[in-house]
């Protein structure tokens, strides 16, 4: 869209130490998954209860609203399925039989359902350091990129919500997503789909914490502010589409909005 890219960030760049920076943003994630994943016993996080009692509810009664929607439900969605599945290969409980098991023992003995949401939460900070590194890359290069992504990898905040089965570790995975893709459409010549695909990860990162919306700003800030001289109108454009692919995402991870839209609101 018109920006310079960073050194050696131009999607046209040669390939030079590619295999270097592979290793150590695979050495990065290693060691982020190290910070992340050590232990899973530790006593739950008023939070953590909250939502896994919320999603086995929904599970088990196949409800698609939260029972009370201060959180968007898309972290409830993939926990369910990822609990669904592991069930079907015989590693874990069904959601109800998960539900049974919380109510006879509590939060604290054999709860493996627990453990599932914060082993997602920690791979869900693990691939949140590789998009911090893409979006580095393109926009200050690679080895600018490498330290923003170390710097996440060791960040405090970063590793303790990664390793709770909360909402927090899913939104900042999509709201860098859309950082991302939102930097490879300033710095391509036609960015236009990057940017409609920023506009609709943002969307959804609202699906897993209604303040991750806010990532909405980088695609537009790319529309508005990139470099060239574009009619207004043609602009106008450009954000009446990346605006439609938020709504779409934000639908699209929150099905029941349309349906309940009264319920949502009231958390807004």
């Amino acid at each position: 869209m018109g920006f310079p890219p960073g050194k050696d960030a131009s999607p046209k760049a040669p390939a030079a130490g590619f295999q270097g920076t592979f290793l150590l943003l695979f050495a990065l994630m290693l060691g982020g998954l190290a910070l992340r994943l050590p232990d899973l016993s530790y006593y739950p996080f008023q939070d953590e209860a909250a939502l896994e009692l919320m999603g086995l509810t929904m599970a088990r009664t196949g409800s698609l609203h939260p029972p009370v929607a201060n959180w968007p439900p898309l972290v409830y969605y993939v926990q369910i399925l990822a609990g669904t599945a592991l069930h079907g290969l015989g590693l874990g409980p069904s959601p109800g039989q998960a539900l049974v098991g919380l109510a006879d023992r509590g939060f604290l003995q054999g709860n493996s359902w627990l453990a599932m949401g914060r082993v997602l939460s920690g791979l869900f900070g693990v691939f949140t350091i590789l998009f911090v590194y893409l979006a580095g890359r393109r926009i200050l290069g690679r080895e600018r990129g490498l330290w923003a992504a170390l710097l996440f990898a060791l960040a405090p905040l970063a590793v303790e919500n990664s390793r709770l089965a909360t909402t927090d570790s899913l939104c900042a995975l999509l709201t860098t997503l859309s950082l991302w893709l939102a930097a490879e459409g300033a710095f391509r010549e036609k960015g236009g789909k990057w940017l409609i695909g920023s506009g609709l990860a943002a969307g959804a990162a609202a699906g897993a914490k209604y303040f991750g919306g806010i990532a909405l700003l980088a695609p537009l800030g790319v529309v508005f502010f990139g470099g060239g001289k574009r009619p207004g109108k043609t602009r106008a454009k450009e954000a009446g589409w990346v605006v439609l692919a938020c709504l779409a995402g934000t639908i699209l991870t929150i099905p029941g909005l349309l349906a309940d839209p009264g319920r949502y609101a009231a958390w807004l």
